[in-house]
């Protein structure tokens, strides 16, 4: 017996209940693809817009990373309040 047959011998209410959530999940997984493709052409603009900012209000953070073999890391954080672009960089700049 198959899906198809055991699908057919349930009950007429059964039938239609399964049927109406498939279609549920079936929109529900358009509008997330939809979703996810919005998304995707959002952050291709984004990075195209970080990447025209010369950045001239930038933020420079200077951090310290100790580690347990008494070496210490640098490395500065970079943000542009203009587009939003958050980086990090090695080193202390």
């Amino acid at each position: 017996m198959n899906a198809l047959d055991v699908f057919l011998d349930l009950p007429w209410d059964k039938q239609e209940e399964l049927l109406r959530m498939h279609g549920h999940r079936r929109q529900i997984r358009s509008e997330a693809e939809s979703i996810k493709r919005a998304r995707r052409e959002l952050d291709a603009e984004e990075a195209a817009l970080q990447q025209r900012c010369q950045h001239p209000a930038v933020r420079k953070t200077h951090r310290r990373l100790d580690h347990y073999d008494s070496h210490a890391t640098f490395y500065t954080d970079f943000y542009c309040p203009d587009c939003d672009k958050h980086w990090t960089l090695d080193g202390s700049l």
